[in-house]
């Protein structure tokens, strides 16, 4: 079915026509490298964790800030290990509600990065998931804070990257990947 020509770690399949790269293995043997349908594959399937781990990086993040903003909480404010320092109730609502914003970033942002095409789309559904389960928090914890910003934040993404995705499309030699 191959015909490969000698020394150029280049195969030539008869049955489809595709050029793939190959490389030359021990004992002779030839090993196929991944095609670009095994790549577009891998990346549509790692679109949904790349919008969790977009979720958990924020949620670290806001611990880091969190715990960084506690160290500045003078010794005498510190009542059973959380501190009661007039600032510091404003300081944990900002890192909250930025939190909440850089999660619903991550979500919407990360799987548009991981998708091989259909950007616009693929921000649309992150962002309609994202809000789903913003509004399961919402409805158990009452953060309109939270909330508010995390779907302004989610939105204004969705937005860059449908504007981003209509100038690509409107340079001749930018064009979206189709699928």
């Amino acid at each position: 079915m191959r015909n490969t020509s000698a020394g150029s770690g280049i195969a030539w399949c008869r049955s489809s026509g595709n050029r793939d790269r190959a490389i030359q293995a021990p004992l002779g043997t030839e090993v196929r490298v991944v095609g670009k349908v095994a790549i577009r594959l891998l990346r549509w399937m790692a679109v949904v964790p790349a919008g969790i781990l977009g979720w958990y990086l924020a949620l670290l993040v806001g611990l880091a800030l969190l715990s960084g903003a506690k160290r500045l909480c003078p010794a005498e404010s510190m009542v059973s290990g959380a501190c009661m320092a007039p600032w510091f109730r404003p300081v944990e609502a900002a890192v909250f509600a930025l939190s909440a914003a850089l999660a619903a970033t991550l979500v919407v942002l990360l799987p548009v990065v991981a998708a091989p095409g259909r950007r616009s789309a693929v921000a649309w559904v992150a962002f309609a998931v994202g809000l789903l389960v913003a509004v399961y928090f919402l409805v158990h914890t009452a953060a309109w804070r939270e909330f508010g910003s995390a779907v302004a934040a989610g939105l204004l993404t969705v937005v860059g990257v449908v504007r981003g995705e209509r100038g690509r499309a409107a340079k001749p030699g930018l064009a979206a990947s189709p699928s």
